[in-house]
């Protein structure tokens, strides 16, 4: 469907901003529709220089969306950042990883009439991700259990950890920070499972000062008990034996002589050990705003989680800041709209 015919279908979306602050105008003639276009324009552009081109508004993370903001200016960059904050950010980037599993033809339903939300968008991209992983070399991991409908993994290098990792929140795979896989592969089990029909992951992970423990992680780094794998009675029982530290050692035994090497250099000494998974969310409370970083795979020592907090506020905040600008703006804007559209 073109965008000329969708305009045709939507006219209530094809909107002219001068026809739009006329209705504003109390005159009957309009002629005070020209000195509000002049102090509108000159707010537009006080807008795009104090706070997008001095704070920005979207994280560097958001490539593509702020590729978008810097093609357009003024009011253009004004409406198009509200259009974004409709959808979020977050989904627009969604939709850039769906569009490039389309066109590698990973995604089953390629109809797109037939999506009614983002929710069947990601879960659709979810199963694109795990068909294009499994036809990837698996160099570097050790396959421990695997049939039909599910894989189960020790990643034995960092960039596998990356590669069977991507898509999640767990620090395991953070691109820029090897330190917590290797932590936790010297530390214990380390196991991730993909269900290979659905696409769904988790990150599994015993500790040699927790014997008999397993924590379970989802995609987004939330603590979870084993039913919530799904996984048959049988199936679970094998991966519980698979966690045994005593039976089967820990992750770093398998390593290549060359990841060794990488593991030693990078792998700074802490003083802290490696806390329970439960000992950081008793000592920080959970804000459901916040990303998920207090409940990663890894344990972080309390001076990191404070640097990471921190830093997570700053971002926020400016983030905030210039969206409630924005908001200010068009609450300025529009006030009204609606009864002016009545008396019309």
């Amino acid at each position: 469907m073109g965008i000329k015919h969708l305009i045709q279908e939507n006219p209530s979306l094809d909107l002219n901003l001068v026809r739009l602050i006329s209705k504003l105008d109390p005159s009957k003639t309009n002629k005070l529709t020209p000195f509000m276009v002049k102090v509108f324009k000159k707010r537009i552009s006080k807008f795009e220089k104090e706070v997008i081109q001095e704070n920005g508004i979207y994280s560097s993370r958001y490539k593509y969306v702020n590729n978008k903001m810097s093609d357009v200016s003024g009011i253009e960059k004004l409406l198009l950042s509200w259009v974004i904050d409709q959808f979020s950010a977050e989904n627009i980037e969604t939709l850039v990883e769906f569009n490039e599993a389309l066109d590698k033809g990973l995604v089953d339903q390629n109809d797109i009439s037939k999506y009614e939300n983002f929710e069947d968008i990601t879960n659709q991209l979810s199963v694109a991700r795990t068909k294009e992983l499994l036809k990837k070399s698996r160099k570097e991991i050790s396959v421990v259990y695997e049939d039909d409908e599910i894989m189960m993994l020790k990643p034995l290098s960092f960039e596998a950890s990356l590669k069977y990792g991507a898509g999640t929140k767990w620090c395991t795979s953070m691109k820029n920070d090897p330190e917590y896989f290797y932590r936790y592969s010297k530390n214990g089990v380390l196991i991730y499972l993909i269900n290979k029909q659905t696409g769904r992951k988790f990150g599994c992970h015993s500790e040699k000062n927790e014997p008999g423990r397993v924590h379970i992680y989802n995609e987004v780094d939330q603590s979870i008990d084993s039913f919530h794998i799904g996984l048959p009675y049988e199936k679970l029982v094998i991966l519980m034996d698979l966690m045994n530290i005593e039976k089967y050692g820990v992750n770093s035994d398998l390593f290549s002589d060359e990841e060794k090497s990488n593991y030693e250099l990078k792998l700074v000494p802490m003083e802290e050990e490696l806390l329970p998974m439960n000992h950081i969310e008793e000592t920080m409370a959970v804000n459901e705003e916040l990303p998920r970083f207090n409940r990663r795979i890894i344990p972080m020592p309390a001076r990191e989680r404070i640097e990471m907090l921190a830093e997570i506020m700053e971002e926020k905040e400016a983030e905030y800041s210039a969206q409630e600008k924005i908001m200010d703006m068009i609450s300025d804007i529009l006030p009204g709209l609606e009864q002016q559209e009545q008396q019309g």
